[in-house]
């Protein structure tokens, strides 16, 4: 089994090295559920057949900002990481052994990095609708420019993904309960 998924994270600023570095699965990020490649043909202009695959996500997800905290600058980008999600047969296999004491610890997911888009976040307040935001930063263009000879460079990769923002204003409380302020 296998299908896209998308972790975002806010971002204060692009670091120069960020746009050369690799993103890492991180179990506590926002992100969306896993959803199914589909398939398929578009004919060019000049009657090109191409292969397409894509992939639609219809989530909403809720990124925690420290905009209004003491010390802590407001992000203005949001990097949106797309990745390959697979499960193998062995791997189901070995989760329903571990309920029972036999499996081996395989991971439950082998998880592949496929690319980066950053989207620049509208001012607190400006809502943005939906767009069409470039992948910036492929596992292509990366493995080329560490060297040949990488799993990723006979697959496809992310072209495009479509994003929109809406910011959500909700009161937040420290461990005890006590409304500490807001957050956008």
């Amino acid at each position: 089994t296998s299908g896209l998924r998308v972790l975002l994270r806010a971002v204060e600023s692009c670091r120069q090295g960020m746009l050369l570095e690799p993103g890492q699965w991180r179990d506590d990020a926002p992100t969306t559920q896993r959803q199914p490649l589909r398939f398929g043909r578009d004919v060019s202009s000049d009657g090109c057949y191409k292969a397409r695959v894509a992939c639609a996500f219809d989530e909403e997800l809720d990124v925690p900002l420290a905009s209004d905290r003491p010390g802590v600058a407001a992000p203005s980008l949001l990097a949106v990481e797309i990745w390959l999600e697979r499960r193998t047969m062995l791997e189901r296999l070995d989760s329903l052994l571990e309920r029972v004491g036999f499996g081996t610890g395989l991971p439950e997911f082998d998880r592949t990095w496929l690319g980066r888009a950053l989207v620049e976040l509208p001012p607190p307040g400006e809502d943005r609708m939906p767009s069409v935001w470039p992948v910036t930063l492929t596992a292509h263009r990366l493995s080329g420019a560490v060297g040949a000879g990488s799993s990723v460079e006979d697959e496809p990769m992310p072209q495009s993904i479509s994003l929109g923002v809406e910011w959500v204003t909700a009161e937040y409380e420290d461990a005890e309960g006590v409304a500490c302020g807001r957050s956008s």
